[in-house]
């Protein structure tokens, strides 16, 4: 029980700040399952942005390489 509670109040530091009732062990384990999968949910969003903005990122290095090759190759001209 006192591992349940330390993960309650880690949740509720670290977390988005849930208040949930714990007027009982039921509604207790509820609200950690709760808020433990909205917390992966999270963590799954920014990670997939993440890697969305890296991809983007990787097009936009690509692009300005071909552009400063294409205008070396008209200078040289």
């Amino acid at each position: 029980m006192q591992y349940l509670v330390l993960l309650y109040t880690g949740f509720f530091i670290f977390g988005v700040g849930e208040v949930v009732p714990r007027s009982s062990n039921l509604e207790f384990a509820a609200a950690i399952f709760l808020c433990s999968a909205c917390t992966i949910f999270n963590a799954l969003i920014i990670g997939l942005m993440t890697g969305y903005l890296e991809e983007l990122n990787k097009n936009s290095v690509e692009l300005n390489e071909k552009l400063n090759l294409t205008n070396t190759a008209m200078l040289n001209l």
